[in-house]
């Protein structure tokens, strides 16, 4: 690499630049994380958030500061981190356990015998977490419940994925606002 590329601190353009080395760490304790999430507890999510937040601070200066404010669209990075944290707040607030215990009961109940009635139960009950949550973070509520409803219904876990996840993911194409802006 030639030198031009990472100057170090005090670069012309008002940025602070950093050497492959300090990107070489913030990647090597990423992956350090990574490897043993099992001992710390942190999810591997989370430690690649942390880790492309500090890549983002103009302290760094990974990305220049007007590069930042002018090219780098940093809304998916607060949505992303959205997603994350509601997921782990239905987790760990037992709403995934609850509404799985409630559901299984509600098809053992049901008796529902036909694959056509299964299949709309299931896919309603997708289409229902989608509108009450939003339709990105409904995966991150149903996919636990996957297992319990496929033994309640006799289905394999990755029918049950399908259909929870078929009729909320055309709402979504059909109801959501989409941006159209051409972008260059």
């Amino acid at each position: 690499m030639d030198g031009k590329r990472f100057r170090q601190i005090d670069a012309p353009d008002g940025g602070c630049r950093v050497g492959p080395v300090a990107i070489s760490g913030i990647l090597g304790v990423t992956i350090l994380l990574w490897v043993t999430d099992s001992w710390h507890g942190i999810a591997p999510a989370w430690v690649a958030l942390g880790a492309a937040l500090i890549c983002a601070l103009p302290v760094v200066g990974v990305i220049p500061f007007s590069d930042l404010l002018q090219k780098v669209n940093i809304e998916p990075i607060f949505f992303v981190s959205g997603v994350i944290g509601f997921e782990a707040v239905v987790f760990h607030s037992g709403i995934n356990a609850w509404a799985g215990v409630y559901l299984v009961t509600m098809f053992h109940e049901a008796n529902l015998s036909s694959n056509t009635a299964i299949f709309t139960s299931l896919a309603a009950i997708g289409s229902l977490v989608a509108v009450c949550t939003t339709v990105p973070t409904a995966p991150g509520v149903v996919t636990p419940l996957a297992g319990q409803l496929a033994e309640a219904t006799a289905w394999p876990v990755e029918w049950v994925l399908v259909a929870q996840r078929k009729l909320s993911w055309s709402l979504s194409k059909h109801s959501l606002p989409v941006n159209r802006k051409s972008r260059s």
